[in-house]
């Protein structure tokens, strides 16, 4: 496809469609809450003022998809929660050991020593069991069948 163009709804249309009709958008949303009262706080106002505004487009990640890969294997009920929790420089432990697990094996695609191949198995193993035994917690919850 060439740069610059959208597929929506099976539509090939131009970047700056899409960006005019998406602030156009925001702008009526925008306008149709400040006209009429609702139940929305102060703090949702305003976010929609900054919002159409463009004060949150300078954000990292704007306009991107999230990238939800590391939370495969994290139960479907806690990755929005993981997530946000990512964003504010915590990361839990099965995430966290997941991406330890990853950088494992790709070192061992490369590795030559056999002492450092041993060792590389080693962590691996240890990491995947414990790994293992948090998401085996996560899976015995009543709540989270």
């Amino acid at each position: 496809m060439k740069k610059g163009l959208e597929i929506i709804r099976g539509e090939i249309v131009p970047k700056e469609t899409v960006k005019a009709r998406y602030e156009s958008q925001l702008k009526n949303k925008l306008e149709e809450t400040m006209a009429k009262p609702s139940k929305d706080t102060l703090v949702e106002r305003k976010i929609k003022v900054a919002i159409a505004q463009g004060k949150f487009k300078n954000l990292s990640g704007h306009g991107k998809p999230l990238n939800l890969e590391s939370y495969v294997n994290v139960p479907e009920a806690f990755k929005i929660t993981y997530h946000m929790l990512k964003n504010a420089g915590y990361v839990p432990e099965e995430v966290q050991l997941k991406k330890e697990i990853e950088e494992i094996k790709e070192k061992l695609k490369t590795c030559t020593s056999q002492e450092e191949r041993e060792s590389l198995e080693k962590d691996l193993n240890e990491k995947s069991t414990k790994f293992g035994t948090i998401m085996d917690h996560y899976r015995s919850l009543k709540w989270f069948k």
